[in-house]
């Protein structure tokens, strides 16, 4: 197997897009997702490893958003007929489009649920920032 790095661009926070539901959401200021994949070693005779086993995958992550932004999700939570942003299930798209002839790759978590939110300040805080962690049930890619 052969990577190849070279003449590669790297991704800026300008070259993302987040969506959901096929909006852009622009009061995003964080984000983190990908899969867990549980292993260990399997060991027979001797006391090196025969193998590495794979178990389950768990897909999850988080998103930090402004408090505003939590304010307007919970809103349309309860429009939904759920108490809150933890009652909602979604899809997220990550879409990355550098600059020039790059190819967008797009990154799609499907089933999103948050487990929790937490709103908090500090002084001097200039805006409230809610971080949203989340687990999901597939990672789609293009």
């Amino acid at each position: 197997m052969g990577f190849n790095f070279n003449g590669v661009k790297e991704y800026q926070w300008a070259d993302v897009t987040f969506l959901v539901g096929g909006v852009a959401i622009t009061k995003v200021s964080a984000f983190e997702y990908g899969i867990d994949t549980e292993k260990s070693h399997l060991h027979l005779a001797g006391d090196d490893p025969a193998s590495i086993q794979s178990g389950n995958r768990t897909p999850s992550g988080f998103f930090e958003i402004t408090g505003r932004a939590l304010d307007a999700m919970n809103k349309a939570a309860i429009v939904a007929g759920g108490r809150d942003i933890n009652d909602l299930e979604w899809d997220a798209a990550f879409t990355y489009k550098p600059k020039g002839t790059d190819p967008v790759v797009s990154d799609v978590c499907l089933g999103i649920q948050t487990s929790s939110y937490k709103k908090s300040m500090s002084q001097n805080d200039k805006s409230m920032k809610v971080r949203l962690p989340f687990l999901f049930m597939k990672l789609a890619s293009t």
